[in-house]
């Protein structure tokens, strides 16, 4: 994922509860994937492989976790744009259904919300085991 800037991050802890909460907007925030699409759309055959991107505007996300787990990772933007090429098909067709996803972007990316969170608070739970293996708790909020 590539990414203008982090507009705002917040970060806060309960020692005592031992319960993280991480919190950040994105202005823009773009991301290069690989889609596999096998079914119908307004009755049409759509069937294709490649790569993907999408720009997201205005992402918010938040995540809770403890130190050993995480507990809730959350986010939406305000709009996505993706573009699927042309989805192996002719022209004219592809740019049809990348408008129709854009056009349609919110329920498109509900469908898909559950696979980038799951991702994204991955590699979120690594990078804090990843930091509390170098630092005890003591260190790191003292």
């Amino acid at each position: 994922m590539e990414s203008e800037f982090v507009e705002t991050f917040a970060f806060s802890s309960d020692f005592e509860a031992k319960t993280l909460h991480l919190a950040a907007f994105w202005p823009v925030l773009k991301s290069e994937c690989y889609f596999k699409i096998d079914g119908h759309m307004l009755r049409n055959r759509v069937q294709g492989e490649g790569p993907s991107s999408a720009i997201y505007r205005k992402f918010k996300w938040t995540f809770d976790m403890t130190y050993e787990e995480a507990k809730s990772f959350d986010g939406k933007p305000e709009s996505v744009f993706m573009d699927m090429g042309f989805l192996g098909i002719d022209k004219e067709m592809g740019e049809r259904i990348n408008k129709i996803v854009n056009d349609n972007w919110s329920e498109f990316y509900d469908d898909v919300k559950g696979y980038y969170l799951e991702n994204a608070r991955d590699t979120w739970v690594q990078i804090m085991h990843g930091w509390f293996a170098r630092l005890s708790l003591e260190e790191a909020f003292d």
